[in-house]
């Protein structure tokens, strides 16, 4: 599984932190991506929108880190979504040879996905799969 565009929030984040059991379910990340995550969740714009503070967002990323595995991009197949900014995204998820990529832009991630098998599903669709397949 990859996560991409992290909503760092109390919601999706600390609910999947909470829900991860599998070895399965390890996050895939690549270098460049996991730097621009932290990069990213510690703007101060970030913060307030997620409501966290500095200390919470750094526990947060230290518990997906935990249990990310890092992904080499050996193979890019480009250009893959009409936003070019999203082929990095694709290329640790077909790398990492991942099921499903967790985002908010399903929109331009689901089409070049599906070519390679990988199911690509918002932060509640996900949670809502993980919590039905733990019933």
């Amino acid at each position: 599984m990859e996560l991409d565009s992290l909503g760092l929030d109390k919601g999706f984040c600390w609910d999947f932190c909470e829900k991860k059991s599998s070895p399965r379910q390890n996050r895939r990340v690549d270098g460049v991506t996991a730097c621009e995550y932290r990069d990213v969740a510690m703007r101060p714009l970030q913060r307030e929108a997620s409501a966290l503070s500095i200390a919470e967002t750094e526990r947060l990323i230290f518990r997906l880190e935990q249990f990310s595995e890092a992904i080499d991009v050996i193979e890019r197949h480009r250009p893959l979504s009409i936003d070019p900014a999203d082929d990095m995204v694709l290329d640790v998820a077909i790398n990492g040879r991942v099921d499903v990529i967790v985002t908010h832009n399903v929109k331009h991630l689901h089409e070049p996905g599906a070519r390679f098998g990988i199911s690509v599903l918002t932060p509640g669709a996900f949670l809502k799969r993980l919590t039905e397949g733990n019933r």
